[in-house]
């Protein structure tokens, strides 16, 4: 499949042809081969659309429709939606920075960087999939809730990876704290946020309910720093509710707006909802629902009603 995805590519750029005849192509082809031998991609990708269709889905009818509509010729994805053959076989110009030997792209007409061991195929992948991740019609967008960032407001971006909420809103805000335990991304993020060094300050910690030398709190962070955040992000596989057992100053006194990411274990929707109405939050689930399985590297989960999950929760005083 590889080699025909090659083949297309040199195709698209030969004969100019949009962008989606190709990729959608590929998909199909990609879809077929996978029936015929009959992966474990594509059963569960059956075994999706068969509970879609059963009358023990409780997925609001317009999110049932439009699910079925993707999977019905499209292998299970985290988000699965038909928006996201739009971005299919996206022609994305990588570059290669000589200076610190990392590649990058062009976001919104910044550099956004990688860390390093991706191969050029590898980034214009990852990036793709971040490009779906934050389209607004997407369950995992940061950017489709009514936040209107402040020149005076502190942002704190935990689980930063490659960082890409934060490029979006660096040039908003007065500063932004970035934690990210991968060392691996810890060159990435100083490259793509040197244009604004003064702003940016870059952690390499894990953030959670207790304090050490590798791990820490964000109330114990900022007392000692003695600045306070405002805006919350958290993407941290799984550990976002230790994350905000750390936080309950910060949340009780400074922060009015937090992004939480709720679809890594099943129960965390309900978990963080009641935690941010603890603290006195007004809670809002993002639109839609991810199909979330990567626990499961082999598509074998037993109940695939729990693999649908809200994707983020917005929380705001």
């Amino acid at each position: 499949m590889e080699k025909i995805g090659k083949i297309l590519d040199e195709i698209n750029n030969k004969m100019k042809i949009p962008k989606n005849i190709s990729g959608n192509l590929y998909a199909d082809l990609k879809y077929i081969k996978q029936c015929f031998f009959n992966s474990n991609r594509y059963k569960l990708t059956r075994r999706i659309v068969g509970y879609l269709q059963s009358e023990d889905c409780l997925i609001p009818a317009t999110d049932k429709q439009l699910l079925l509509k993707c999977f019905s010729k499209t292998l299970a994805n985290p988000i699965g939606y038909p928006y996201i053959r739009e971005y299919l076989y996206k022609r994305i110009n990588v570059s290669w920075d000589s200076t610190n030997s990392l590649y990058f792209v062009y976001h919104n007409k910044k550099k956004l960087y990688f860390r390093k061991g991706l191969t050029k195929t590898e980034v214009r992948n990852i990036y793709n999939e971040l490009c779906i991740e934050q389209d607004m019609r997407s369950p995992h967008s940061y950017f489709a809730f009514p936040i209107e960032y402040q020149h005076t407001d502190i942002a704190v971006d935990i689980g930063a990876a490659e960082g890409i909420w934060a490029l979006d809103i660096v040039e908003k805000v007065e500063k932004i704290y970035l934690f990210e335990c991968e060392k691996d991304w810890i060159e990435a993020l100083q490259a793509t946020f040197e244009p604004w060094s003064e702003k940016v300050c870059i952690v390499n910690k894990y953030v959670t309910d207790y304090n050490d030398e590798n791990n820490t709190t964000l109330d114990d962070f900022f007392a000692k720093i003695k600045i306070f955040p405002t805006i919350i992000k958290v993407d941290i596989e799984g550990a976002e509710a230790a994350c905000m057992k750390g936080a309950s100053v910060l949340l009780n006194q400074y922060i009015h707006h937090a992004l939480l990411c709720t679809y890594h274990n099943y129960d965390d929707h309900e978990i963080l909802k009641e935690m941010m109405k603890n603290h006195h939050f007004k809670i809002q689930s993002s639109n839609g629902y991810m199909t979330f399985y990567y626990q499961d590297p082999n598509y074998s989960c037993k109940d695939v009603s729990r693999i649908f999950r809200k994707g983020l929760i917005y929380a705001c005083k």
